[in-house]
């Protein structure tokens, strides 16, 4: 499986979710497309895995903003799978919502979209989450690894910042459910693949990345360098946000869930299904 890289470099998220052994019946997907500024760089990296787009069979959509569709038509002989509320609002997008422009329905054709639910499990290991709130039919793909749970999160779970804090710092649809979502995906997730940032575990309130990179910071002369660190970011909510029909949304203590088994890992995980009203 793979997610679409943040970097011009070879990401660890990339590394991470790539099974070491495909049979030749299972299904490739990829989540999330990127931007047309990542074609090229999302081009590479299937190939440096012998991969090339007509090669995939599912791309799975996080959601509709354009920085994370655009190049979905590379891969044209894949399903295009999406949450049904998502598919209704890119339908009618809010006129705030610069992250949803009104051609953004005109990306896809009918006969290629799949509409999916919360705990579908698409292919072995591989399981839908429902995750509203950032927009309005959001969702995750939960992986089985062998190091765990991996819960491929994208704006569910932007950054670290987000996760330690449990508040999603950018929503076009509805604050409260974003930030349930994303307490709800840390409690299922040993490692997030976050929408903006690299790979991570939590422990507590700590960001553990996956890989160490450096940085690289050049003084201009005469100025000062600053760096800090950022505990806390306020959210930001899209103006006339009051005027989005969220839909409710409840996670039972009980009742129907579905199960993910850790690849090397004797655990079992219960996810509890989201019911969406």
């Amino acid at each position: 499986m793979f997610s679409c890289p943040e970097s011009e470099s070879e990401s660890a998220q990339t590394r991470a979710i790539s099974p070491s052994a495909e049979s030749s019946s299972s299904p490739l997907p990829v989540v999330d497309t990127g931007h047309v500024g990542r074609r090229s760089l999302l081009i590479e990296m299937l190939a440096a895995r012998g991969i090339v787009a007509t090669d995939i069979d599912m791309v799975v959509l996080s959601h509709a903003h354009w920085d994370h569709i655009q190049n979905v038509d590379l891969f044209d002989r894949a399903d295009i799978l999406l949450h049904r509320h998502e598919l209704r609002y890119l339908r009618n997008p809010h006129p705030a919502d610069y992250a949803t422009p009104p051609w953004t329905g005109r990306l896809f054709t009918e006969e290629r979209l799949r509409v999916v639910a919360d705990g579908e499990e698409r292919a072995s290991g591989v399981n839908i989450l429902a995750a509203p709130g950032h927009s309005a039919g959001s969702l995750a793909v939960a992986v089985a690894t062998a190091d765990g749970l991996a819960v491929i999160a994208a704006d569910a779970i932007q950054n670290g910042i987000v996760a330690a804090t449990r508040r999603n710092i950018m929503v076009f649809w509805n604050a409260e459910q974003a930030d349930r979502t994303v307490a709800r995906l840390m409690s299922y997730a040993d490692v997030i693949y976050p929408g903006h940032d690299h790979p991570f575990r939590l422990n507590g309130r700590d960001i553990e990345y996956l890989d160490s990179r450096p940085i690289n910071v050049t003084r201009v002369p005469g100025q000062a360098v600053h760096v800090e660190k950022q505990d806390d970011v306020q959210p930001w909510l899209m103006p006339g946000i009051e005027q989005q029909g969220a839909p409710r949304v409840s996670v039972p203590a009980r009742g129907r869930g579905f199960i993910l088994q850790s690849r090397g890992a004797r655990r079992r995980i219960r996810l509890q299904a989201c019911t969406v009203r």
